[in-house]
């Protein structure tokens, strides 16, 4: 008989979304759940018009963004690895002067009161790669995860944080423990997504060079329980998938 959650089970929050062509570059949703969603955005040089993408933090991967809004007397420019607040329905125009790559992190419980740049910082460097945090308040967090190959975090979970990634380029492994205390890795390659609900015991094991974007709810230290030290442990497993 299974034992909680089973391969087959969390094999399901794996998924590859599927952009959508738009008039000034494609829009693909990364992950929508009722606690948060993260979109992705690309757009083409030489745009200038209004997205109607609002309600959020846009974080500017790579290119640049200028955006004009009657709501304030000078342009805002976002340079890459920067982020703006997005005031739900605000009226705005952008110029995109080189392609760009942005992610939009949203929730239901927050809406930015104003527009506003926010660089992103805390970066913190750990033995297999670096955290850089784009954004974090009581209801959402926002991260950005160079994972170097051949290392490996160590595994944890959470009780009351919900997260997803996607990989945004390299591969990685999602290192699990389920069921009867069964360890078992899920592969993902660019473009993957994987979404982790709270009480999964999981790691990261780099492959590749590899960026992931991140975004949960709360991020709390104390939320963090650890399995097995990633500088020590040594993830066999009973499948790869």
């Amino acid at each position: 008989m299974p034992y909680g959650n089973t391969l087959e089970d969390v094999k399901k929050n794996k998924t590859h979304p599927n952009e959508i062509q738009t008039k000034y570059g494609s829009r693909k949703t990364i992950v929508n759940e009722p606690e948060f969603s993260l979109e992705q955005f690309t757009f083409n040089s030489g745009y200038k018009g209004m997205p109607n993408i609002s309600g959020g933090v846009l974080f500017v991967e790579s290119g640049k963004v200028t955006i004009t809004t009657d709501d304030l007397k000078d342009d805002l420019v976002i340079t890459k690895q920067n982020s703006i607040t997005i005031p739900k329905n605000l009226i705005y125009a952008i110029v995109i002067k080189e392609d760009t790559l942005c992610y939009l992190f949203s929730t239901p419980y927050f809406n930015p009161e104003s527009i506003k740049i926010i660089p992103t910082f805390n970066h913190l460097d750990k033995y297999w790669g670096k955290i850089e945090n784009i954004f974090s308040n009581e209801h959402l967090a926002a991260k950005r995860i160079i994972k170097n190959p051949n290392t490996k975090s160590s595994l944890e979970y959470h009780l009351n944080k919900k997260e997803a990634y996607i990989v945004q380029s390299g591969k990685i492994k999602v290192g699990l423990r389920i069921g009867r205390a069964k360890n078992h890795s899920i592969e993902l390659n660019t473009g993957d997504v994987f979404l982790i609900p709270p009480g999964i015991m999981h790691m990261r094991l780099g492959i590749e060079q590899s960026v992931i974007i991140e975004i949960s709810t709360k991020d709390d230290d104390s939320d963090s329980k650890l399995v097995e030290d990633g500088k020590t442990y040594v993830h066999k497993e009973e499948s790869t998938q």
